[in-house]
């Protein structure tokens, strides 16, 4: 299944939120599906395929994995959480990010309702 690392995983990688995860979160262009392997969960968020970009590989111990950039985790998390699926992390520390990297990311997902939240509640407030 293609995929990259994103969501809380890379939010906790890039230090944006403080909180460990145990669970790998990925973005993939397939159905969204969890599953366990080797005691470890993976769940795959399904995000549109005009969306599926913002990645790097980038070594993690001795593996290289695709991971999101920053802004592009950011996003990938807000999405779900502007559609109500996901809660909203209190303890989100990105005002070191680019807030034009941000803006750039949301309109990917076409959907005017969710660049105006990212726009007025959360960029603005941080």
């Amino acid at each position: 299944m293609p995929s990259y690392v994103s969501f809380e995983s890379a939010l906790s990688y890039h230090r944006i939120i403080p909180e460990t995860v145990y669970a790998v979160t990925a973005a993939t262009t397939k159905p969204t599906r969890n599953f366990d392997m080797a005691g470890k969960a993976f769940i795959y968020h399904k995000i549109k395929t005009n969306a599926y970009t913002g990645y790097a590989p980038t070594r993690i111990g001795n593996e290289v994995i695709l991971l999101a950039t920053p802004e592009k985790a950011l996003v990938d998390y807000l999405y779900p959480v502007n559609l109500g699926k996901k809660p909203l992390y209190e303890s989100l520390e990105f005002r070191e990010l680019s807030k034009e990297k941000i803006v750039a990311n949301t309109i990917l997902f076409r959907r005017p309702s969710f660049y105006k939240w990212v726009q007025n509640d959360i960029i603005r407030d941080n």
